[in-house]
C-alpha cells in the first residue's frame, strides 16, 4: 500500500515540503483546523492557488508533513514566495514550530512520508486540498 502512495504522490513536482509541529494530544480535526488557517492565509497574503498533501503522524509527538503546489496569474509558484514568513505565521496561530524547503527532488519527499512517517495506528492523511489544481498539475 506505501508504494501504491508513493507512485501516485510521484505524479506531481512538488514545491515545498512542509514540517509541522502541533501541540500534545492534537487531531487531525486541530490539525486540518490549522492548516485552513494557515492556507487561506498564505493564499489571500501572497495572491496564490495552492494544492497539498500529507500526514498527521503522532510520534514522537504530533506534527504534518506536507507536500504543496502552488501558482498565480503571474506564473508565480511557491519558489517565488518567502517560507520564512510562512512558517512564522504557522507559529503565530499554533505557537509551534515549522519548517518549510523547497523540494528539488521530489522522490526523495514522497519517501520520506510514505516511508518514514506513516506509522499504522499512529498516523492519518490530511485532507487533499484543492484537487483542481492538483488534477491541473498533475504530471502521471
Amino acid at each position: 500500500m506505501k508504494s501504491l502512495l508513493k507512485d501516485f504522490w510521484n505524479d506531481w513536482s512538488w514545491e515545498w515540503f512542509c514540517s509541522m509541529n502541533l501541540h500534545d494530544h492534537s487531531t487531525i480535526n486541530t490539525a486540518e483546523h490549522y492548516l485552513r488557517k494557515w492556507r487561506v492565509g498564505l493564499e489571500r497574503q501572497e495572491d496564490i492557488r495552492v494544492g497539498y498533501v500529507g500526514y498527521m503522524n503522532l510520534f514522537p509527538h504530533p506534527h504534518i508533513h506536507l507536500l504543496m503546489i502552488g501558482c498565480n496569474e503571474n506564473g508565480e509558484t511557491l519558489p517565488d514566495v518567502e517560507a520564512e514568513r510562512w512558517e512564522k505565521f504557522w507559529y503565530k496561530i499554533t505557537r509551534q514550530t515549522a519548517h518549510i524547503v523547497l523540494i528539488d527532488y521530489s522522490e526523495g519527499a514522497t519517501g520520506y512520508i510514505v516511508d518514514q512517517n506513516t506509522p499504522r495506528g499512529h498516523s492519518e492523511m490530511i485532507e487533499p486540498y484543492n484537487t483542481e489544481l492538483l488534477n491541473e498539475k498533475r504530471s502521471g
